[in-house]
């Protein structure tokens, strides 16, 4: 569809919080790069929760107060590196 000129949405998409960090950071990167490298939008299954970038609960993650959220820094960033503009 894209190369029809149609935009491509995907719609929610995450790593559960049960897989350890480095991995789910590698393969969301992985994934987002993708993402980006076709102009797709996308959406996480969640922004709070086991696959959000609040409360997952990885081990090893690495958290920091924000707006008064424990935030996945490091998701975070990914995150924001791999936005598409419209």
């Amino acid at each position: 569809m894209a190369a029809e000129g149609v935009p491509v949405h995907v719609g929610e998409f995450g790593c559960y919080d049960h897989t350890p960090n480095g991995v789910a950071l590698r393969w969301l990167s992985d994934v987002l790069g993708v993402f980006a490298s076709f102009g797709w939008g996308y959406a996480l299954w969640e922004f709070q929760g086991p696959f959000g970038v609040i409360g997952h609960r990885r081990p090893g993650a690495r958290f920091e107060q924000l707006d008064g959220f424990l935030v996945d820094r490091d998701l975070l960033e990914l995150l924001q590196a791999h936005r598409v503009s419209p």
